[in-house]
């Protein structure tokens, strides 16, 4: 059983899919969980590097994984997994891409550059359901792993 909640680092900038997510979660969703819900990535940058001057110990207490959108303002979220990825204090962080692209090239390059999946948003609620039994299914391999 797992003992605490799972905190997932959504950046996403649509508050309306934020919403629309959220309410997915709490149907579908049955492992204990937090959001913690920033709106660009120059923010997840800075929440995330706050890990990073509290020391190597600190690496426990990441979140489990980042859910994070490609098309943000300012600072993209290619920009923000290329950052992560480049420092070795993230590595073993999940970080999934959710996108409205469907272009192929786009794909391959975020897994090629660290990204674990890539999840195209559903457009339909039935789709919603899908993607958090899928992410559903990715937090109980996690933990299988803990």
């Amino acid at each position: 059983m797992l003992s605490k909640k799972l905190e997932i680092l959504l950046v996403e900038d649509n508050p309306v899919f934020v919403k629309l997510l959220g309410h997915a979660f709490k149907e579908f969703f049955e492992l204990p969980y937090q959001f913690r819900h920033l709106i660009d990535g120059e923010s997840a940058v800075r929440f995330l590097n706050s890990y990073t001057r509290k020391g190597p110990a600190n690496r426990k207490n990441l979140p489990a994984f980042v859910l994070l959108d490609l098309n943000l303002p300012g600072k993209n979220g290619m920009e923000v997994l290329s950052e992560v990825r480049s420092s070795v204090f993230f590595d073993g962080m999940p970080v999934l891409i959710l996108s409205s692209s469907e272009e192929q090239e786009e794909m391959d390059k975020c897994l090629r550059i660290g990204a674990q999946a890539f999840y195209v948003k559903p457009i339909a609620y039935d789709g919603l359901e899908q993607l958090v039994k899928e992410l559903q299914g990715f937090s109980r391999n996690l933990l299988s792993k803990a």
